[in-house]
């Protein structure tokens, strides 16, 4: 890597590491307020968004990585937020209603607002940070991303004191953070340039996206919530959100590596690509650093006593620290082949990469409910996923590595 790589990968890392640590600083405030039943309910909202999101953009946030002129890039840009803002109508009003199926108290007109905010901004927010990646603006990249993460927990804090509706302080953080940071992006970038929409650029690849993409996105969407979707129906109580706080301790690091190396990964991929009609030498570089760091989260996941975190977190989560110990090897797997995933993009494979999300679904579902109809305990069905899912990714990074000796030179 040379001095810039470097010093980009530093910049994000430095300002994901703030991300990352402030918001896990503040949760045993958090969970002074918020119980488990109630982390149930926001990680059931997320889930939804977070599995209509693909519908909303397309995917073609991930369509950057191929453009080379930046005039194109950010007519582009411009293009999907179009795009984003139009798809996400629809959307939300299903959102909406199967939410409000499972908790008939949001069944009120300003919750449907809440979830069009909620996902426009959390998709564009995504699209803004493909573009200031590939653009090289890691600067508001960096504090865009500090907005969101630290803005959520002092929203969520600020929401106890105002409110007594507490549900809704999640729900309302999570927004706003999202459309907060947006706004600086777009204000301190050159995101405000104007140009004029060009949705042209867009049409070649628009069939593939939506005919191979979106579907694989989807389906990947579903894969990463349906822990909590079947904990939430199978298991009674506020075991899902036990499950959703301990995967969300557990992933914080690891976040905070993927987002950070998975950007440099991909313009250094990208550019490598270009250049000698593989990206060989970027993948091995990648797995080499994310390797180091998962293995330093495993063993420090490993080595914390359970009750720490009972202390910590307070007495409703004093059942979480087993949870924790049964997800660190996924967490660790997870950091290693996250940043390396765009190479399903860069190989022009998305295909295969559908192909995969296939398979997985039914494997995810099984290797939870069959543990369930067997009369295994939570813990031992987290114990069976877990396994189930750290043999998946070893042979999902074994065939990212093939990819990246695959020629592809689509640029625009």
């Amino acid at each position: 890597m040379n001095k810039q790589i470097i010093r980009n990968f530093i910049n994000l890392l430095v300002s994901g590491a703030f991300v990352q640590i402030i918001p896990l600083l503040m949760i045993p405030l958090l969970t002074r307020y918020y119980d488990p039943l109630d982390y149930t309910v926001y990680s059931f909202f997320i889930a939804c968004v977070v599995i209509a999101s693909p519908f909303s953009s397309f995917r073609l946030e991930h369509l950057l990585v191929r453009i080379k002129d930046t005039t194109n890039t950010l007519e582009v840009t411009k293009s999907i937020s179009m795009i984003i803002l139009f798809n996400s109508v629809p959307i939300s009003f299903i959102i909406f209603l199967v939410f409000s199926n499972f908790y008939p108290s949001f069944f009120r007109i300003e919750m449907l607002v809440i979830v069009y905010i909620s996902l426009t901004s959390n998709v564009i927010f995504l699209l803004f940070n493909s573009f200031l990646a590939k653009n090289g603006e890691y600067s508001p990249l960096a504090i865009g991303r500090l907005i969101k993460g630290i803005g959520e927990c002092f929203l969520a804090l600020g929401y106890i004191f105002i409110f007594e509706n507490i549900y809704f302080g999640l729900i309302i953080a999570y927004t706003l953070s999202s459309l907060i940071s947006i706004l600086y992006m777009w204000k301190f970038s050159t995101l405000k340039l104007k140009v004029k929409s060009n949705f042209t650029l867009i049409k070649p690849y628009f069939k593939d996206f939506l005919l191979n993409d979106v579907p694989a996105a989807l389906l990947n969407s579903v894969i990463l919530q349906l822990p909590i979707l079947l904990l939430s129906v199978l298991v009674p109580g506020g075991f899902s959100g036990l499950y959703a706080m301990a995967n969300r301790i557990c992933s914080a690091p690891s976040g905070l590596l993927n987002n950070s190396l998975g950007m440099i990964f991909r313009n250094q991929a990208a550019e490598e690509l270009v250049s000698q009609s593989n990206f060989r030498s970027s993948f091995i570089k990648t797995f080499t650093i994310a390797l180091v760091f998962s293995l330093f989260l495993l063993c420090s996941l490993l080595f914390i006593p359970e009750y720490f975190w009972g202390y910590i977190l307070g007495r409703e989560w004093s059942e979480i620290g087993p949870i924790i110990l049964v997800l660190a090897p996924l967490a660790a797997i997870r950091m290693i082949s996250f940043p390396l995933s765009y190479s399903f993009y860069l190989a022009a494979k998305l295909r295969l990469n559908f192909i995969f999300q296939i398979f997985l679904l039914p494997y995810t579902f099984l290797s939870i409910y069959i543990p369930y109809v067997l009369n295994f305990s939570p813990e031992y069905i987290m114990q069976v996923y877990v396994i189930a899912m750290v043999f998946f990714y070893i042979l999902y990074i074994f065939i990212l590595k093939k990819l990246s000796i695959i020629t592809n030179r689509s640029v625009i």
